[in-house]
């Protein structure tokens, strides 16, 4: 979806603040690494 232009870095953003609060520490880091990685793309 990235690659064809139907996922903006805003809707990434707004899946990372949706489900963050529900993950501890450890998992909220490994979860920004993923969508930061998402971005590049």
């Amino acid at each position: 979806m990235k690659r064809a232009g139907t996922l903006s870095d805003a809707d990434l953003e707004a899946v990372y603040a949706q489900f963050s609060p529900l993950l501890d520490g450890g998992q909220q880091r490994k979860f920004r690494a993923v969508i930061e990685r998402l971005k590049r793309i």
